[in-house]
């Protein structure tokens, strides 16, 4: 089902979010409405990612003195560094795509 724009007669683009704690985002590509809120929305998820990506790095290094080793530490390194580094590209990648838009100023 096409929702139309509140601003102008186009169809609004629904990107979905990726993974479980992303957030789909709505903007128009015709007149630009929302693209700011949906940039800042995907720019806050990437930088989420990365401090939960940091997070898994420190907790991978202190689980390497642990009595598991590297193996425990690479039982870490999936969930907790992969993962959110993933989902941090694929959110750049979908913040790559919308579009640059200058308001119209009459």
């Amino acid at each position: 089902m096409n929702v139309r724009c509140p601003e102008c007669p186009a169809d609004l683009i629904n990107v979905p979010g990726f993974l479980l704690q992303q957030k789909s985002v709505t903007y128009c590509k015709s007149c630009g409405w929302n693209t700011g809120e949906a940039a800042a929305e995907l720019r806050s998820e990437m930088w989420d990612s990365w401090l939960v990506a940091g997070f898994g790095v420190v907790l991978s290094a202190i689980c390497l003195k642990g009595p598991w080793g590297t193996s425990g530490a690479f039982v870490i390194v999936l969930p907790f560094v992969l993962l959110p580094l993933a989902s941090s590209f694929v959110t750049r990648y979908r913040l790559s795509k919308l579009p640059v838009i200058e308001p119209n100023r009459a």
